[in-house]
């Protein structure tokens, strides 16, 4: 499984690109940095590269972790999230 997400920093939003090779249910999970889930999000993914958008408006400005739980394992990445002044 093959995924790219940006922006980082992101803002109020995530977006990714997720390629698979199979259709399946996927969780994406945003963590802090002590593990506990701060925001889950399940997907249905196609074969090929599916795009997703994940809302951060409900997060603090900090450093977290993206996990994407599949049927191939699971994937981490660090993200940075900050808010755009009004």
């Amino acid at each position: 499984m093959f995924h790219e997400f940006y922006p980082d920093p992101a803002f109020d939003w995530l977006y990714g690109d997720i390629f698979s090779t199979d259709e399946e249910d996927t969780l994406i999970e945003v963590a802090d940095l002590r593990g506990a889930a701060v925001l889950t999000q399940r997907f249905h993914l196609t074969r090929g590269v599916n795009k997703v958008a994940i809302s951060l408006a409900s997060l603090v400005a900090g450093e977290y972790v993206v996990n994407i739980i599949s049927n191939h394992g699971r994937f981490s990445r660090m993200l940075t999230v900050t808010h755009c002044p009004n």
